[in-house]
């Protein structure tokens, strides 16, 4: 929406934020939590088991709706913005980014999450289980 803001750099600025927000799932979707827990000695490495993957499935279900709402999106850029005041001399180009890239990685997300299984992805499940949002997600 921001790009179709800027007419003569619309095509540019869209090929920019796909460029980068798929290089930025791409990365997280290659992260290994065990790997980052085991290097950092933070935490053991994560044990898969039924009660965990359903757990993280239970809540990609109830982050999503959340995630929809506008009421929480517009949380979360308030947030981002409050934090862009610790940047001191990047304090503006901060709040430029995140009112330009904010909604559109949101988007993002929420897109990821509906089409990705994150559990898995993270390691709490196993790779080869196949997870289905409930049609009420599904089809919101």
């Amino acid at each position: 929406m921001t790009c179709s803001q800027i007419p003569p750099l619309q095509k540019q600025c869209l090929a920019m934020v796909d460029r980068y927000t798929q290089r930025f799932f791409t990365q997280v979707s290659l992260l290994k939590p065990h790997h980052i827990c085991k290097s950092l000695n933070l935490c053991q490495p994560p044990l898969h088991s039924q009660g965990n993957c359903d757990a993280c499935h239970d809540t990609v279900s109830q982050l999503l709706p959340k995630l929809k709402d506008p009421q929480t999106k517009l949380k979360i850029i308030r947030l981002l913005l409050k934090e862009c005041k610790s940047l001191n001399n990047y304090q503006d180009k901060c709040k430029k980014m995140v009112f330009e890239y904010g909604p559109l990685m949101l988007a993002d997300l929420e897109n990821f999450l509906e089409k990705k299984d994150v559990c898995s992805i993270l390691g709490v499940c196993p790779t080869h289980s196949f997870y289905v949002l409930p049609a009420a997600l599904a089809d919101s």
